[in-house]
Formats: C-alpha cells, sequence, structure tokens
C-alpha cells in the first residue's frame, strides 16, 4: 500500500455545503479522526503519499511525530479541512520537525500550522530538506519575521514554495475548496 486519498465530506456536496452556510460537525468527538483512528496507517511503512481532507481530522504535533516515524517514506502529506470553518490547527511550527527529520523524500506538505503559538527557534540537529511546496492554508501568524527564520532554517530546499490561503479565500470562491 503506497497511497491512500479520504475525502469526508465528499467533493461534490462541498459547494451545496457552502451555499447553505451549513456548519461542520466539529463538535462530535465521536467523530474525530485523529491518532487513535488513523493508527492502522502507522503499520504501512512503505506508505509515499496519504491524502486527508476533512472538518473531522484533528491532527496535533503528536499525531505528526507518530505518523512521520511511522511512515518514513512518505512524499507527499495532505491533512487539510475541505474549506476554513474556524477552527485553528493543533499542529505548532515544532510539529513540523519530525516530518523533516524523518521523512527525507517528502516534497509536499499541505497542513495547516498554527504559527500563532510559542515555538522553538532551535532547530535541532541540521538536515537537509526535500520540501519543495508548503501549503499552510489559512494558517495565522503571530510572529512572521521569527516564522520566516524557522521556516529557512529547517526547510532547505531551494526552490520551496510557501502557499497559503488569501484573505478572501474561503467566501464563496471555488479555487479555495480543496
Amino acid at each position: 500500500l503506497s497511497a491512500i486519498v479520504l475525502s469526508f465530506p465528499l467533493p461534490s456536496s462541498i459547494p451545496l455545503m457552502r451555499s447553505l452556510n451549513a456548519l461542520p460537525p466539529l463538535d462530535h468527538p465521536e467523530c474525530t479522526l485523529d491518532i487513535t483512528t488513523l493508527e492502522p496507517l502507522f503499520a504501512c511503512p512503505e506508505l509515499a503519499e496519504l491524502h486527508v481532507t476533512s472538518f473531522l481530522l484533528r491532527p496535533d504535533d503528536a499525531f505528526v511525530r507518530r505518523l512521520a516515524a511511522a511512515c518514513p517514506r512518505l512524499q507527499s502529506l495532505r491533512l487539510v479541512p475541505p474549506y476554513h470553518a474556524g477552527r485553528l490547527s493543533e499542529v505548532t511550527l515544532d510539529g513540523l520537525l519530525p516530518l523533516l527529520h524523518h521523512c527525507p523524500d517528502l516534497t509536499e506538505l499541505s497542513l495547516p500550522i498554527n504559527a500563532s503559538l510559542p515555538f522553538s527557534l532551535a532547530f535541532g540537529e541540521f538536515c537537509e530538506s526535500s520540501l519543495a511546496l508548503l501549503d499552510v492554508g489559512d494558517s495565522p501568524i503571530a510572529a512572521p519575521d521569527e516564522v520566516a527564520a524557522f521556516l529557512s532554517g529547517c526547510c532547505t530546499h531551494p526552490a520551496l514554495t510557501i502557499r497559503s490561503a488569501g484573505a478572501h479565500d474561503g467566501s464563496a470562491k471555488p479555487e479555495h475548496v480543496r
């Protein structure tokens, strides 16, 4: 097994949800896709692509650390909501480090990051990163200069592209739907 793609809700239903201003089921812990729900994926060390698009996804730093250790051959990782629904990510900038250290072939990463929380300016052991695309969606940033220094220190690919949502993404524009 080298690729897994999951999408909840189905991409075809997202425009209808948005037109009805439907709120996603954010307050249903029994439906959460977290580390315990997705743990069977950790038995796939050859996994190269993991794409999960869901409001129910709740990754945090511990989830990312376990995933990075269990799936070192990841090349593309996408853990995103279908569109912004007002929930802040629980993944911090420090949460990126295990992916960069344990997944040397990772070239594409789509993961909202809460860069408004404190993070370490010490990167630890230097490693070269293959990461060429970092899509942070609508991630909040508290200290842009420090965030830039952090990313410059640990994302070493010379052609690194950082993609973020624009100011009006998430309104009714179909290009923001993931």
